[in-house]
């Protein structure tokens, strides 16, 4: 809920003529190039608590899981049970036995060795669980600052990204290049291309090199429910 409460904001936001983009020729250095326009600021503290709850939802759902598996597995908890019991991601470094042992000492064996493998230390493809511990235990602490906003896509028709010289997909502030071509093949093929925009991380946070914001989110749920939930269901 609180992640489709932000892509709406977000997208309200993005098309509410916050931003706009200008076309304009350089005669002397035979270019075009499109300049990216930024007229409003996003709300970046009501965002940022807003994120921090999709984080903390993402979290919560994967300690309830694991809550759930031990449960589901022994059918009473004990004390040390009940208050260790969490979903474990270790991407710093590789988890040690007892560690394992105190989060989901108590679910399924098999189940357990699944949840070793979702581990994302030293597994490229588990970035998700990654990106998802170290973003939300920034947020335990401070507010998760956003830049001003992000090139996300751009969409072009026949020929003409052809001849671009670059395109910029980094974090933007009013008056930046977005793209730029040679001016005789912008001729040539006189059209513009559409630029979406979204929001980032922080630049000097740990999601600096994460996607945008709603990409991330998104990227993390689906995570979620189909490499983690789905497998581990049969052990419920």
């Amino acid at each position: 809920m609180h992640r489709q409460d932000f892509e709406r904001r977000l997208f309200r936001f993005v098309h509410l003529d916050a931003y706009s983009v200008s076309r304009e020729d350089e005669i002397e250095d035979e270019k075009r190039r499109w300049v990216f326009h930024a007229h409003r600021e996003p709300p970046l503290t009501r965002w940022g608590a807003l994120i921090g709850e999709c984080l903390f939802d993402f979290r919560s759902a994967l300690d309830h899981l694991a809550y759930d598996l031990a449960v589901a597995h022994t059918g009473r908890l004990n004390a040390k049970q009940e208050r260790e019991s969490s979903f474990p991601i270790f991407w710093r470094r590789k988890a040690k036995k007892r560690e394992l042992d105190a989060r989901i000492g108590a679910v399924h064996p098999d189940a357990r060795r699944l949840i070793e493998a979702m581990q994302p230390y030293g597994r490229k493809n588990r970035a998700a669980l990654k990106y998802l511990d170290a973003l939300h235990n920034f947020d335990k602490h401070r507010t998760l600052h956003l830049v001003v906003t992000q090139s996300t896509s751009v969409a072009y028709y026949g020929e003409l990204m052809d001849f671009v010289d670059f395109v910029n997909f980094g974090p933007l502030k009013d008056g930046d290049s977005l793209a730029q071509i040679p001016l005789r093949a912008a001729i040539e093929h006189d059209q513009d291309p559409n630029f979406s925009f979204g929001v980032a991380f922080s630049k000097t946070g740990p999601g600096a090199k994460a996607p945008d914001v709603g990409t991330t989110l998104r990227w993390i749920g689906e995570h979620i429910e189909n490499g983690v939930i789905q497998p581990l269901l049969p052990f419920l």
